[in-house]
């Protein structure tokens, strides 16, 4: 499962990061899930998993990146789903080499993973 839109970035106040630490809260659009299939889509946005009408944003809220030691980084913080928090760790790969966006601005790219059980937030 993916999102189609970018994560918010939120930097947050007073807080200097640590070595190898970057604290910052990311907000995620849950209605823009996207596996392709239109009618698997409806059924996650349904309340039968992630229940866009009432909880229309997932967040995370990192509070320590360590080099993993295989090119990526693991980044640990506090995942926030229907309004249930849990400490959880996104294993990241990249940055992807530096390209040109549309409006001519210099990208990078990231990709995070991690399992959730769904029943956690139930």
């Amino acid at each position: 499962m993916r999102t189609t839109t970018p994560a918010s970035p939120e930097r947050l106040p007073n807080t200097p990061p640590p070595k190898h630490s970057v604290a910052s809260k990311r907000l995620f659009d849950v209605s823009s899930i996207s596996t392709n299939d239109g009618q698997r889509d409806g059924h996650l946005k349904s309340g039968d998993f992630s229940d866009v009408f009432h909880y229309p944003t997932v967040t995370f809220r990192s509070c320590k990146v360590q080099p993993n030691g295989e090119g990526g980084y693991n980044v640990t913080g506090d995942l926030t789903i229907h309004g249930q928090t849990r400490q959880q760790t996104f294993v990241v790969d990249g940055p992807t080499a530096p390209g040109k966006g549309l409006s001519g601005n210099t990208r990078i790219g990231f990709s995070a993973t991690t399992k959730i059980n769904r029943k956690d937030s139930a």
